[in-house]
């Protein structure tokens, strides 16, 4: 028994150390990332077979930041977060903390970029190796292949410049048993250089009004379970839990065909929406009985679920079950 343990451990450490070589092919992006004490970068995302969105962002050490997405700005400039909806065209603002600062992130056309305040930002992935070198024009790529779960379900391909080791495009895949989906992400412009400090100071635009952040809560995702039961509590509202983790294939498919439609927002109004890494929140996934992902929760201001779900079949099974929670508050 003693020499099965023994093998058993010696085969666990060499795995564990197969994983640590094959994850240093992301080093040299990650240690880019970590060296630039300012960054900005202007970038599409196109979906395959679907439409184009523009971003731009830009970020100084320690903790500012701001990001424009297609419908939202947000600005962090080290004291306080505002938050900006376009549609609206109102803001409300939060005091900042680091836990606030890393949400932002959470956006799965933002989160590349997490890794310039956080070292550990692509620790999620299960392996990555370095796939050759492309030509761009007068560039020459570093191809990076990550497997971000052991089941292939959320693959990427990173293409680094190889004089800066800072990233020029990506393209990113899910998959959902024998469906798959696409993103690429093409970096137009990455510039490590210095930012000026004004750019973090946010300017309220013409006709725009603040508002209370309850008021704002309409379609907006926490990421803090602690601060969404404190809201439902206030609000008497149910919270649709969505627990998730970074490499599920199904969850990215979820997010992208019901949380992301047009038409959510107005579905989801009675709800307190929350998405939690159950990797990362482990205590609460622990607390709710998650062991798959996705894995939806609809619990009340008392801690108690009145519904929940777990996969995904599609957004009118979504909607179904969010009817079926509706009906049970």
């Amino acid at each position: 028994m003693k020499k099965k343990i023994m093998l058993g451990a010696a085969v666990a450490s060499a795995v564990a150390i197969m994983a640590m070589v094959e994850s240093t092919a992301l080093a040299p992006y990650v240690q880019a990332m970590q060296g630039a004490q300012s960054l900005q970068a202007e970038y599409s995302v196109s979906q395959v077979g679907g439409t184009t969105e523009k971003y731009s962002i830009q970020m100084s050490k320690p903790n500012l930041l701001r990001l424009n997405t297609p419908t939202t700005l947000t600005v962090a400039d080290g004291k306080q977060i505002t938050y900006f909806d376009k549609k609206l065209n109102s803001y409300y603002t939060a005091d900042q903390t680091p836990e606030k600062l890393m949400e932002i992130f959470n956006e799965d056309n933002v989160a590349l970029f997490k890794a310039f305040f956080d070292a550990k930002a692509l620790d999620y992935v299960a392996s990555a190796k370095n796939d050759g070198t492309i030509k761009r024009g007068s560039k020459t790529l570093k191809k990076v292949a990550v497997n971000g779960d052991a089941k292939g379900e959320f693959t990427m391909t990173l293409y680094l410049d190889s004089t800066s080791n800072l990233l020029s495009q990506a393209e990113i895949t899910t998959r959902n048993g024998s469906q798959a989906s696409t993103r690429i992400l093409t970096a137009n412009k990455v510039d490590p250089s210095a930012i000026s400090g004004s750019l973090f100071a946010f300017n309220a635009p013409a006709g725009s009004k603040e508002m209370s952040a309850e008021d704002m809560m309409v379609g907006k995702w926490f990421h803090n379970f602690d601060e969404a039961m404190n809201v439902a509590k206030r609000t008497g509202k149910v919270m649709m839990v969505d627990f998730y983790a970074t490499w599920c294939g199904p969850c990215k498919m979820m997010d992208a065909e019901v949380f992301k439609s047009a038409d959510f927002p107005d579905r989801s109004k009675d709800f307190i929406l929350v998405k939690i890494d159950a990797e990362i929140d482990t205590a609460n996934a622990a607390k709710y009985g998650v062991n798959a992902y996705p894995t939806v929760k609809f619990i009340n201001g008392q801690g108690k679920i009145v519904h929940e779900f777990v996969g995904y079949g599609g957004p009118a099974m979504v909607y179904g079950e969010m009817d079926k929670a509706r009906s049970k508050r």
